[in-house]
């Protein structure tokens, strides 16, 4: 993204593998530029299992509801061709000869296809909710929640609608930060979560599944020609210093921070409340603190 557009930075805080504790580091962030006087939003996009509302004590109430195209066929229309289940990739539709094509709708993406190859127009627009996205504000903090619909599967639509309201919000209330916590994995869901972000933090951890997926988060934002950096969380746990330092090496990107193990992110967890609120003196709040003004200073803040 243009580093000279007008607007919020926009920081993605990610993850080649789960349970790095990537959330607890966007949530501390998030809460730490709060408290520096910045008009901040956290947007969850780890739409299949967001955690920002749990780690913050917020209750996810009143959600916008994010709809899908799901097909109706028109009996009077439909000439019973079969041309709408050739096309559906996902094969949600079921041709029986002479008979009004069958939906599965677990099984529709919402592509369309089915409605762009009809010959007689006999596929109408519906509907159907595939999940939701959430406002809220904790500690200083507006945010964004975004969750997918148990048992539905395309999680790219609530991902767009977040970071859609996200811009729209900022364009309302002039945001200077937009934090996005993003899945864990390098997939396509990470891809759109990445898109356009001014600074791409990946938070990994010193063990063999770390360093691997680091790598693979960190070829992702190359492809991406984003911006990076790496923050090693638990960073006193056993691991190949080498082998961190080769994958820096390797994808042009540096080592900004290193935060320990430390029992107090555990109670802070607990107590749903940010780190550095109730614990300003622990080791890991002394570290992500550190983290904060290599972030200010990266991005001119």
């Amino acid at each position: 993204m243009d580093s000279n557009r007008e607007g919020p930075k926009v920081i993605a805080v990610t993850g080649g593998k789960g349970g790095t504790g990537k959330t607890t580091i966007a949530v501390n962030l998030a809460f730490y530029f709060s408290q520096a006087g910045r008009k901040v939003l956290l947007a969850d996009c780890d739409v299949d299992a967001p955690s920002v509302a749990t780690v913050l004590g917020v209750e996810m109430e009143n959600g916008e509801e994010v709809r899908q195209f799901l097909p109706i066929f028109d009996e009077n229309k439909c000439i019973r061709c079969g041309e709408c289940s050739r096309a559906c990739r996902m094969h949600a539709i079921l041709h029986v000869p002479d008979k009004t094509p069958v939906l599965f709708p677990e099984l529709c993406l919402g592509c369309r296809a089915c409605a762009i190859v009809c010959p007689t127009d006999a596929v109408l627009d519906g509907r159907k909710v595939v999940g939701w996205v959430y406002e809220a504000k904790a500690y200083g903090i507006d945010l964004l929640i975004g969750e997918l619909k148990l048992n539905e599967r395309e999680s790219e639509a609530i991902i767009k609608k977040v970071k859609e309201k996200a811009m729209r919000l900022s364009e309302e209330r002039g945001y200077d930060l937009i934090i996005i916590d993003t899945a864990p994995g390098a997939h396509c869901d990470v891809a759109l979560s990445l898109k356009d972000s001014d600074f791409v933090l990946a938070v990994t951890e010193p063990t063999p599944f770390g360093m691997h997926d680091l790598d693979l988060i960190l070829e992702l934002a190359n492809l991406l020609k984003l911006r990076h950096a790496i923050v090693v969380n638990r960073a006193d746990l056993p691991g190949d210093h080498q082998l961190l330092k080769e994958i820096c090496e390797k994808n042009s990107s540096r080592l900004i921070g290193e935060v320990p193990v430390d029992d107090k992110v555990v109670r802070s967890h607990i107590m749903s409340r940010p780190l550095l609120l109730d614990f300003p003196d622990s080791p890991a709040t002394k570290a992500i603190l550190d983290l904060a003004k290599e972030i200010e200073e990266e991005l001119g803040l």
